[in-house]
């Protein structure tokens, strides 16, 4: 059930970076975003890294760097302290 509201998540996000690289960039330079997963990657983070093969980040205008987690409280503290920004990949358990 997690892995389908993952996957939900990282539709939307693609559906979104879509219509982002639909619109013409405003800057010539990307933007820069770092996010951590949860947990070392397996399965549910697939579409983030997808993604990033595929240059959907690119084509929104992104220069998006994936990190290893190392377990949802020290993403949290992360985010918490600004060295990672807020992303989708963390979210608490149900």
């Amino acid at each position: 059930m997690r892995w389908a509201r993952t996957l939900g998540a990282a539709a939307l996000l693609c559906l979104g970076l879509g219509a982002a690289a639909a619109m013409p960039a405003a800057a010539a330079t990307r933007d820069k975003l770092t996010f951590s997963l949860n947990f070392v990657p397996y399965g549910i983070h697939t579409a983030f890294f997808v993604a990033q093969e595929k240059g959907f980040y690119a084509q929104a205008n992104l220069d998006v760097t994936i990190e290893r987690g190392t377990g949802s409280s020290d993403t949290v503290t992360r985010i918490a302290t600004g060295s990672i920004s807020p992303w989708p990949a963390w979210r608490p358990s149900p």
